[in-house]
């Protein structure tokens, strides 16, 4: 079935990759349809980062064609299935003209397949959803017809996500992802048969590639609206099987002043950093009187702030996507180690400790790079660090703003952001406005020595070296060089020590004093 409904001119925006990449395929001798979620986000009006294509023959070879053109990288995916894709380089223009402030895709995803069925429709209803089994045929300066045999561009009009068939979900297990996905990121709602479908099919999910699964949580919970992707996973029976640790933390009980249970808690923290990051990235304004209290303070650094989310860590992966993972993970550890006290106090013992170790676990097994491993559970291992130096009446001496950022470096930007989504998680309704305020301005500070006064409070340039220390002190090489240099390098920030003098003098009285004890 055909429908003929009024479409863009153009199905993507003449000043992109996608739309070059269009005409040029457009040109061949073979007819060719653009398939699947390219059409469905032309039709939202939304960024296309990839491109699906079915051909009647030689797709591969078309693939490659595109790749050779556009100075790209072949794959071939399956040779049986003639099923190719091409990676193109992002033009840095395309990047500098995104239409947010997120971070655009550096690289464009071609996939051309071969028609498997007898008929391009035959294809369309072994797809996942309705509005991912739209089609439209290229042609060289024409338009183009919608190819909706399954009610895709209806399903859109009225926002509800519907299964194709629920034999889609045994073909392909990660597709119980999708469904959530797909919902969170257009805003869509689920078709109580799609939700019947997901829960009686939700163990298949043990099944599903590590790497597809992986991928899939990460555009849910590492993009704007991570909170509700948890909820919905939770609603879907899903939420056991992928992130059992989150499981642990409902009902787990926690004294005064936590306002929620660890689960809720944990939610709340996500729901929060989301709302931080929406202030620093998307240049929104705040939404109440306590948002209002701290971007009065960090409003200063928000192009700073901007510029360090948007880093990546690997694999295409935002500090801004990490920081949403460390909002979820961040209390892990607590269904571990809970005890109660005599008088009723519920404590958690060590529990950072222990969320870094489930953390290095859960994303082994999700198959994360060894550094996004690494670094998520060092920000679990550290996220209580900035509760000590934040606390009303602590004094926030030099020495501790160098110590704090000595062991977390660039991460503790991040560990000083969930602080604050982490305590408004914790008082919630009960935030203390005053305190709140003067937690703020500590952040702000140590903000300011990261970002205006790093070389000075931070990383100065050291007075000492090695060589130095062994030549004139006649110590022989090994760990005591290091512990000296770190000691007189902390005396040198904090400005105990400010010259190559008295820096030396300083490693004479610590090298002498601790040869005495020795001896």
């Amino acid at each position: 079935m055909v429908k003929h409904v009024e479409l863009p001119r153009r199905w993507v925006s003449p000043d992109t990759l996608a739309y070059e990449v269009l005409s040029f395929v457009a040109r061949q001798r073979q007819p060719i349809w653009l398939v699947g979620g390219a059409v469905r986000d032309r039709l939202l009006r939304r960024e296309t980062h990839d491109l699906d294509l079915i051909v009647p023959m030689d797709a591969a070879a078309l693939a490659r064609q595109v790749a050779d053109h556009f100075n790209g990288d072949f794959y071939l995916l399956d040779q049986r299935r003639d099923f190719g894709r091409a990676l193109l380089p992002v033009s840095p223009i395309m990047d500098s003209q995104a239409a947010t402030r997120r971070p655009s895709s550096r690289l464009l995803i071609v996939d051309v397949v071969r028609l498997q069925g007898p008929q391009l429709e035959d294809d369309l209803r072994a797809r996942d959803f309705t509005i991912n089994a739209m089609a439209v045929r290229l042609e060289a300066g024409a338009t183009g017809e919608l190819i909706d045999p399954l009610g895709g561009l209806e399903d859109l009009r009225q926002g509800i996500l519907r299964l194709v068939s629920e034999r889609a979900l045994v073909a392909d297990p990660v597709r119980l992802l999708r469904a959530p996905r797909l919902a969170g990121e257009l805003g869509l709602r689920l078709s109580p048969e799609l939700i019947r479908a997901v829960r009686e099919a939700a163990p298949l999910l043990h099944f599903g590639s590590a790497e597809r699964v992986r991928d899939e949580l990460w555009r849910m919970i590492g993009q704007p609206g991570c909170a509700r992707a948890v909820r919905v996973l939770h609603h879907l029976q899903l939420l056991a099987i992928v992130l059992p640790e989150m499981i642990s933390l409902i009902g787990l009980q926690q004294s005064s002043p936590h306002h929620w249970d660890v689960f809720e808690h944990t939610i709340q923290t996500m729901q929060a950093t989301d709302r931080l990051l929406a202030l620093i990235l998307e240049g929104g304004r705040p939404q109440d009187i306590p948002e209002s209290f701290m971007w009065e303070y960090l409003v200063r650094y928000a192009e700073p702030l901007r510029a360090h989310l948007e880093q990546e860590l690997g694999s295409g992966h935002t500090r801004a996507g990490w920081l949403r993972w460390l909002a979820m993970t961040h209390d892990w550890g607590k269904a571990l180690t809970r005890t109660v006290e005599a008088d009723g106090r519920v404590r958690f013992l060590h529990h950072e400790r222990q969320g870094a170790r489930l953390v290095e676990d859960r994303l082994f097994l999700l198959r994360f790079s060894r550094e996004e491993t690494r670094s998520l559970a060092t920000m679990v291992r550290l996220h209580m660090r900035p509760f000590a130096l934040l606390r009303e009446g602590q004094e926030l001496t030099r020495r501790a703003i160098y110590r704090f950022f000595r062991d977390a470096g660039a991460m503790g930007v991040e560990l000083l952001l969930c602080s604050l989504a982490d305590h408004r998680a914790t008082y919630g309704a009960d935030l203390d406005l005053i305190e709140w305020r003067a937690r703020v301005s500590r952040v702000a500070q140590m903000l300011a020595a990261w970002f205006e006064h790093r070389e000075e409070m931070v990383a100065p340039e050291p007075l000492l070296d090695g060589h130095t220390l062994i030549h004139e002190l006649g110590i022989a090489p090994g760990p005591e060089v290091g512990r000296l240099l770190d000691a007189v390098y902390e005396a040198q920030i904090v400005g105990e020590v400010r010259d190559r003098a008295q820096a030396l003098e300083l490693a004479r009285r610590l090298w002498s004093d601790r040869s005495a004890q020795e001896s």
